[in-house]
């Protein structure tokens, strides 16, 4: 018995080999407002104001997937539902996951008792990779905000995120605007290099801040989508680990860089959550702190890589028949 459940339409893309791009989950259930911002959705425009009634959450998770759809592409939502490991959500389990009371956060080492407890949740970048891993082997891009890594600090207290664990052992190419900010980036960025995950920039020549651009002191290698497909089929043939595809946030929302640091400094200071409920308490001062600038790029940069997680998916198909 498989505990992954496909959504008949993700199962009907890959047969007849059309793109797909997977989307995590745990954005929707502990990364943003549960409740609506209508200012600040109109603020960022379309498609996001013709959204404004909603929550937060929920305009995001409907605008990620209506974005894939207008690239081209079919989005396929990873969530753990009521202890079934789900790729591809239904509309209305996409909104009973928003407003779900207390949903848990679907982290690696979480969903195996979530199986057995039939508990709902949202999907981290590692529960992510591991849900579209298992749910079908044509299953190649997820677009996500920013992965997790190193925390600030982990030198007297390792934490560091399955998410990089889970990704240097899964053939996936991973869309995101570089780590969390909240976390530690050079040591994230080296974690990376020792795990043999390559990161590639596409737009971008440094690694990416989440809410800035980077400032060049983490340089990656640059190239474009088609370019970033080829090598990681190319690094498919000699390795098995995933590829982090990276791109700066959009402008004009994208923060600067030495502005997001003192607000996240700020941020950091006041908050005293820690485990899987540190990163979403950060993420709600952040956004207190910058009076609600961060919260408008993260909003923006998800959608700017579930355009280029379309892109990727449908190069990496097309150079897939190309060598056939």
């Amino acid at each position: 018995m498989s505990f992954v459940r496909v959504h008949p339409e993700v199962l009907s893309a890959l047969a007849e080999q059309r793109p797909v791009v997977g989307l995590e989950s745990a954005v929707i259930t502990h990364g943003l407002p549960q409740e609506p911002r209508p200012e600040l959705l109109q603020k960022l425009g379309t498609p996001f104001a013709e959204k404004s009634d909603l929550s937060v959450n929920l305009a995001l998770a409907e605008v990620m997937e209506e974005t894939v759809r207008a690239c081209g592409a079919v989005p396929a939502t990873t969530a753990v539902i009521k202890g079934e490991l789900v790729v591809g959500l239904s509309e209305a389990e996409r909104l009973d996951l928003a407003h779900h009371p207390s949903p848990l956060k679907a982290a690696p080492h979480r969903l195996a008792t979530m199986i057995a407890t039939k508990a709902s949740g949202g999907t981290t970048v590692g529960g992510a990779l591991m849900l579209l891993q298992h749910g079908h082997p044509d299953l190649k891009v997820l677009a996500t905000g920013g992965i997790g890594g190193v925390h600030r600090g982990w030198i007297n207290r390792p934490d560091i995120s399955a998410d990089l664990t889970v990704l240097s052992r899964t053939p996936l190419m991973c869309v995101c605007a570089g780590a969390k900010v909240v976390l530690d980036a050079v040591a994230t960025f080296e974690a990376l290099e020792t795990l043999g995950i390559p990161v590639l920039g596409c737009g971008c020549r440094s690694f990416p801040r989440f809410h800035a651009p980077g400032d060049g002191t983490l340089p990656i290698h640059s190239c474009s989508p088609q370019e970033a497909a080829r090598i990681a089929l190319a690094h498919w043939k000699i390795g098995s680990s995933g590829i982090l595809i990276t791109q700066s946030p959009p402008a004009p929302w994208a923060l600067e860089l030495e502005t997001l640091e003192t607000v996240t400094q700020q941020s950091v200071a006041s908050v005293t959550a820690s485990g899987p409920d540190a990163t979403p308490a950060l993420l709600s001062a952040l956004d207190q702190a910058s009076s609600g600038r961060a919260l408008l790029a993260n909003l923006a940069l998800l959608r700017h890589n579930a355009i280029l997680g379309s892109a990727l998916a449908t190069e990496r198909l097309q150079l897939h028949h190309h060598d056939l």
